[in-house]
């Protein structure tokens, strides 16, 4: 027999709070590098700006590089991960249509 789960809206959870992990503040030669991975879908890159430009007004970022896949069904290879790996802090993939 199917078990029915049912989900209230208005019911309160028991919520615990918890300390984020200390950060040591990037100033200067700390900026981080992002990279955005655009994968040719429409509007991804238009998506990954709008990430991009909320990640400036947090973060110290010193580049910010848009790398674009030929083909969203295509992967990219070991090597290229590797190297987007290599040279950024922080690497964010992006979808769109």
């Amino acid at each position: 027999m199917a078990t029915v789960t049912v989900v209230r809206p208005d019911h309160v959870a028991e919520v615990h709070s918890t300390a984020c992990a200390s950060r040591r503040a990037r100033r200067g030669a700390d900026a981080l590098r992002l990279t955005l991975i655009e994968n040719g879908k429409p509007n991804a890159r238009k998506l990954l700006g709008f990430v991009a430009d909320e990640l400036r007004s947090r973060l110290p970022l010193a580049t910010v590089d848009v790398y674009s896949k030929p083909a969203a069904g295509k992967p990219i290879d070991a090597d290229t991960a590797d190297m987007l790996a290599a040279r950024s802090h922080l690497v964010i993939s992006g979808v769109g249509d």
